[in-house]
């Protein structure tokens, strides 16, 4: 069975970007023995963070990509809340952003959350190649006999 990864991202759809975002998402994770699980899958009939709680705390690790709405140079908040809790659940969390979209100014400021794993990318097609890098670093820290069958 395949370990988890909990996917954060911005889920408002735009002219086919989750979508899209998805499927890069599924090639990155494609034979690695990682599958991707997201907030808004499967919800349960219990709330919707405790749900997210769950999913966080079966995860491997995390994967959080704050970039905002395009056009927008906040950060998703909701993904920041996620990053709160993967902190909580003492899972290892990704930081990702859309260079173009996110100011000098506030990436100072993510540096200031104590994450030392954070990852500009350069358009939705640099996804596949910064995820599975991320992954391989994961598999390498954690189990480094596994690195021969990636």
């Amino acid at each position: 069975m395949a370990k988890t990864v909990f996917i954060a991202h911005d889920y408002y759809e735009r002219g086919g970007r989750k979508r899209k975002y998805r499927r890069l998402i599924s090639i990155a994770l494609k034979h690695t023995g990682f599958r991707p699980t997201y907030a808004d899958h499967a919800i349960q009939n219990i709330s919707i963070l405790k749900e997210i709680i769950r999913k966080i705390r079966n995860a491997s690790f995390c994967i959080l990509d704050v970039t905002g709405r395009k056009k927008s140079t906040s950060l998703n908040l909701n993904v920041l809340l996620e990053l709160g809790m993967a902190y909580g659940a003492g899972r290892k969390a990704f930081l990702i952003y859309e260079k173009r979209t996110v100011p000098p100014s506030v990436i100072k400021e993510l540096s200031d959350l104590g994450n030392e794993v954070r990852f500009p990318y350069h358009g939705l097609n640099a996804l596949p190649i910064l995820i599975r890098k991320t992954i391989i670093d994961v598999v390498r820290r954690s189990h480094p006999r596994r690195m021969a069958s990636l």
